[in-house]
This record gives C-alpha cells, structure tokens and sequence, in this order.
C-alpha cells in the first residue's frame, strides 16, 4: 500500500441527505421517524442476532440427544473459542458496517463501496489467522477453556471443524450486516433464517440418523453458514438496483480505509473478548467445583451451559436495537428514549420467553435444577434493573 492512501479523497460528492444521488432507501433511513425505522429495522434485526446464536443452541441439542452429556459439555468448552473468533469477525462486520452507514449519509457511495471491498480483505486476512490457530495452537486453548480427558478429544473436532470454515459465518453475519445498511433488513433476516434451517435439516440427518457426532454437528453448521454467506454474495454481486456493490477493484487494501474500519470495530471487538474471558472464568471454575459433586466436571459443564444458551436470549435484543440505530444519521436523545421505552416490554416478553423455554426442555437441563433456577430468578430481577440504567 502506497503513502498515497494513507488519506481517502471523496470518491463522489456529498449529497443533501434529502434526495441527491443516493438510493431513497438508504435516504429514508435519515429522514423517517425512530419508531418506524426501529420496528422495521429492529425486529430483522433482533431475530437475525437470535438466529445467529441458535447455531450453538442447534449444535447442542442434537448433540445432547445423541451423545449426551459429553455433547453439551463439548459445545460448552468450544463457546470461548467461537467468541473469540466472534469478536475478530466484529472487527470488520461492525466496523466496516458502521463506516458504510457513515460514508452512505455523506453521499460518498464510491467510498462505501470500498469500505465493502476492504472489509471483505480484512476478513481473508483473519480467517487465514482463525485457520493457524486452529491447526497449530487449538489444544492448550481448549484445555485453559476447562476441556478435560473426556471433552477434550470432542471439542477440538468441533471447534477446528467450524474454524476452518469460519469465512462463511464472516460473510453470513458480518457482511450480513451491511445488507441492513443498504435498506434491506428482510432480505438481511431471510440470509439468516434459510442457514438456520439448513443447519437444523442436515444436523438432523447427520447426527441422529447417520450417527457422525461432533463431525456431523460441525459440518452441518459450516454447510449452514455457507448457504447464507453465498445469499449475501448474490446480493452484492448479482441482485439488480442495490444501493451499493462489492466490486473486486475494492479488494486492493487502502490503509486509510483500513485503519477506520478496524479503529470502529475495536469497541465491539473488546465487549466480545470481555464475554469470552468471562465464560473462560466461568468454564474454569465449573471445572474446579464440578468435580466436587457427583455429576462431575463434564455434567456440570453441560448443565450450566444449557442454562447460558437459554439466557442468552434475552441479552441479544438490548444490543441489537442499539446497534440497529448506527444505521440512521438522526438525534441521539431521540434514539435513547426510544429504545428505553421500547426495551422494557422487550425484556419482559423475553424473560417470559427464558421460563417457558425452561418449562417445555427439562431434558436439556440436566441435574442442578436449583442452580437453574437461581439463575433464572436472578436474572429475572437483574434484567429491569440493567434496563433502568443503559
């Protein structure tokens, strides 16, 4: 890269947000009213995040039916590992997302387009980082993640499995987002739903009928992923009249361009570290006093680890309308108060949600029902509390 780059020029002029060159659904998302686009936004958005993460949840109840308490603990020892490799993704995906949405209300769609282009090569470049860990340094992570003799041989089959093929849940998820950006949030959620379902059908036929296990799991997953990411690169490459496109002369790296999209994702970046080191913390002293109670260290790896895929849930929506709202150049005070009145009866319904969940999979929860629902009670009073605050 050329000391050229190291100032972007405006690739096209800027426009008045009111019409100008820009496509009008990127222009209404500046000009409607917050509650409209919260809704019309929002909602995709949440399920997409919901879905997202069903992934794991996915993985973890076949395996369970299958494989039983070795399977959930397998998936509970590998959820570090994937937020990790979550939050290098973010770096790019939320980013680069944040930076399009930026570049698209200053009317700059040349540069948007770029900014797609880079944080497609920033994503290659982490994906062949995610594939050397991987191959070379994955044991003593999994082991310092509460991995034991039984889990450990599970988990790195697992974990490389899905590392390995870590490009697609980039372009799935991460690329995913800057169809929203583009003022599509439907065509966004349908990429989702249709990996969601392929990774249900073939998780089915992998692991309860063909009996392959974590093999099977983790295929069925990557497979999932794929059929998403190859939606997400139809839209930017094929589908007629987009706001923007993922051109190949914007691959070439700039080092401006680069250094804005990783210096945005940083914050997302670190909140994903920070929730994995917490989850490593927790796996670690899981590990320590599991192996003090009957059900031992791998029952209680997978019974809490079925209580956090069920909480996780209600956590996902918070982020996600915040995150809904980088996407419309509008008054902060305005995005605030309507996210917090909108948030509450958000939190309620999902709480109700995590109870009834609860209800109908007793057989997920395995032994420890007092510390479920500890859990769940505390989480039930911790919830508008958090609210209150944000």
């Amino acid at each position: 890269m050329n000391d050229e780059n190291n100032e972007i020029q405006p690739a096209s002029a800027a426009v008045d947000v009111s019409g100008g060159g820009l496509d009008p659904k990127v222009v209404r998302m500046g000009t409607a009213p917050v509650g409209k686009l919260l809704l019309e936004f929002g909602i995709p958005a949440i399920v997409s995040v919901v879905l997202n993460g069903l992934y794991n949840i996915i993985d973890s109840i076949f395996l369970g039916r299958a494989m039983g308490t070795v399977g959930l603990a397998a998936t509970q020892v590998a959820m570090p590992v994937m937020t990790i490799a979550l939050a290098i993704a973010v770096i790019a995906g939320n980013g680069g997302n944040s930076l399009c949405a930026i570049l698209l209300g200053e009317g700059k769609k040349d540069d948007a387009e770029l900014c797609l282009g880079n944080s497609v090569f920033i994503i290659f470049i982490e994906c062949i980082i995610i594939a050397l860990i991987a191959a070379f340094f994955l044991d003593p992570i999994l082991i310092l993640m509460g991995a034991t003799d039984v889990t450990l041989a599970p988990s790195r089959i697992f974990v490389q499995i899905i590392l390995y093929g870590f490009i697609f849940n980039n372009f799935a998820y991460g690329i995913n987002n800057y169809i929203r950006t583009a003022g599509a949030p439907y065509i966004a959620l349908f990429t989702m739903v249709i990996g969601t379902v392929v990774c249900i059908a073939l998780n089915a036929l992998f692991v309860l009928e063909w009996g392959w296990g974590v093999v099977g799991s983790a295929s069925a997953t990557v497979i999932g992923q794929a059929v998403s990411a190859v939606w997400v690169l139809w839209y930017f490459c094929l589908k007629k009249d987009v706001p923007f496109r993922l051109r190949a002369r914007n691959l070439k790296p700039r080092a401006a361009m680069c250094k804005r999209i990783i210096a945005l994702g940083m914050a997302p970046f670190l909140l994903q570290v920070a929730a994995a080191i917490t989850q490593v913390l927790s796996n670690v002293l899981i590990a320590q006093f599991g192996a003090l109670d009957p059900i031992g260290t791998d029952g209680a790896l997978a019974s809490v680890g079925v209580v956090v895929k069920i909480a996780m849930f209600a956590f996902f929506p918070l982020i996600v309308l915040v995150l809904t709202m980088y996407r419309a150049p509008m008054d902060a005070l305005e995005v605030i108060g309507t996210v917090r009145r909108n948030y509450v009866s958000f939190a309620n319904v999902l709480i109700l949600i995590t109870r009834i969940l609860a209800i109908l999979t007793p057989a997920l929860l395995m032994a420890h029902e007092i510390v479920f629902n500890l859990f769940l009670w505390v989480f039930s009073f911790g919830m508008p509390v958090f609210v209150a605050f944000i």
